[in-house]
């Protein structure tokens, strides 16, 4: 299991050099790129392969892995139109994952719609997923959809992803009480965790959430993948990601 840092929303103003500076710095293992305009890593489809590139080499440089890409689109639309649309955009970010290095993209559903049955938004979902999977596994880029928005709640978005029925699509698990029920933690665990390829963390002191039995279950199930930290901005942000290290290595020691 390995500690790093998503960019939300810690490292929100930081470039790639920072970036990967402070990870290295910090002692996260890795970083999760956000492809949003306003992150000063400037990750996009805008992005020339050269620039994509060079930012796989300076966290190469600092012995930081990649562990994904993220990315907002949204495959749930009523419309047809719309859903093919951000299929066509979803490949184009595969295409991106792969030049810098990414092992896979963070891809939402994102809502349920009160106006059709919740059936019909599950299976239009997981048709895209099963689509956008199918042309990035061949590229060697993973799908993991987030349990988030409408799909926090844990049946909702294992049904996504059971429907899509691919090794390389699986879920994301946001450490939300929605995602694991802290009242029925340990069956739904047992149901989840093999289909569980990536985590989300965020302050592992909140106690909205039970991080600790979270981190020693996935230690004790044998999860050997990436946990990727959001983190509130900081104006000490080292400090917050060496303590974070260490509160991390105390739940996972026996």
């Amino acid at each position: 299991m390995h500690l790093g840092l998503m960019a939300y929303q810690l490292a929100k103003d930081w470039d790639a050099e920072t970036t990967a500076k402070m990870c290295r710095d910090g002692k996260m293992e890795s970083f999760e790129f956000f492809a949003e305009p306003s992150y000063k890593q400037k990750v996009g489809l805008d992005m020339q392969a050269a620039e994509a590139k060079k930012i796989r080499k300076v966290f190469a440089d600092n012995n930081v892995h990649i562990a994904g890409l993220a990315i907002t689109e949204r495959y749930d639309w009523p419309n047809v139109a719309q859903v093919k649309e951000a299929i066509a955009r979803t490949k184009q970010y595969v295409l991106l994952a792969v030049d810098i290095g990414a092992p896979r993209l963070r891809c939402l559903g994102d809502k349920l719609h009160e106006n059709e049955p919740k059936s019909w938004t599950i299976a239009r979902i997981a048709n895209a997923l099963a689509e956008i999977v199918h042309y990035s596994s061949g590229l060697g880029v993973d799908v993991g959809f987030e349990m988030h928005g409408s799909f926090t709640n844990w049946e909702d978005a294992l049904e996504v992803v059971k429907r899509v029925n691919h090794p390389r699509c699986y879920l994301i698990h946001n450490s939300q009480p929605g995602n694991t029920p802290p009242d029925d933690f340990d069956r739904v665990f047992d149901i989840l965790r093999p289909h569980i390829g990536h985590v989300h963390f965020h302050d592992l002191l909140d106690a909205k959430f039970p991080y600790k039995k979270f981190i020693r279950r996935l230690r004790d199930s044998n999860y050997e993948g990436y946990c990727s930290l959001e983190l509130e901005p900081s104006q000490d942000p080292l400090r917050v990601l060496h303590l974070t290290r260490a509160l991390f290595e105390e739940f996972v020691a026996k």
